[in-house]
């Protein structure tokens, strides 16, 4: 629930400013919440590689609130 609000104030952020200057309001709202996405699968990626090689798999995937918290802040910066 938390990602979708999330994708809404990211593609109306995207969206505003894509107006300030003239672009295309609704493909700069979907590039900004596909660049929050994308965001968050690199870095998923990345740490399930990582622990996969140091042999430490002490993360549970399966817990849905601790993996939006570490996805959060790799999303937002990436936008």
């Amino acid at each position: 629930m938390l990602g979708i609000i999330l994708w809404y104030f990211i593609g109306k952020y995207f969206a505003d400013l894509a107006d300030d200057y003239g672009k295309s309001r609704w493909g700069y709202g979907i590039l900004g919440v596909v660049v929050y996405n994308v965001g968050q699968m690199i870095v998923g990626i990345g740490l399930f590689i990582e622990m996969d090689m140091s042999d430490s798999f002490e993360f549970d995937f399966t817990d849905q609130l601790s993996t939006a918290l570490v996805g959060l802040p790799s999303g937002l910066l990436s936008c």
